[in-house]
């Protein structure tokens, strides 16, 4: 009889903020569960409250989600922590967004972090489900 143990994979699931809540996420968070055994997706819940607090007192609303600095600070800040304790990234492409079909610039700023630390990175790159790589992103 076997003792070893199997241990759950720490997964961050990188999306565009307006697919939070909705069906699409949903679908790739079922999708996730069924293809990755053990694993457990990061929840972001607590963080967008932090996000949208720390936002409303810095005097720019709910604007986190632009380009610029100020992503790349909110990125920094909040979800790079979790993409340094997680085992793998899986990144959707935008559905409820003007950029549908195609990576956000935040979850290409979490795609190339987690790249850059030597974490796995999966995602659809033209249709297909594969690992990507910074080459993908050109």
């Amino acid at each position: 009889m076997s003792t070893k143990r199997i241990e759950q994979k720490l997964v961050f699931f990188a999306r565009a903020m307006k697919d939070y809540g909705s069906e699409y996420e949903q679908t790739w968070i079922e999708n996730i569960n069924e293809s990755f055994e053990q694993c457990k997706i990061i929840d972001f819940n607590q963080i967008n409250e932090q996000i949208g607090n720390e936002n409303k007192c810095n005097g720019f609303g709910n604007k986190y989600n632009r380009y610029g600095k100020k992503l790349y600070e909110v990125e920094r800040k909040f979800f790079f922590p979790l993409i340094d304790d997680c085992d793998c990234v899986i990144a959707a492409p935008a559905w409820n967004h003007h950029r549908r079909g195609m990576f956000t610039d935040g979850v290409i700023i979490e795609i190339k972090y987690a790249l850059s630390i030597g974490k796995k990175v999966f995602g659809v790159v033209n249709g297909e489900m594969k690992q990507i790589t910074m080459e993908d992103l050109k």
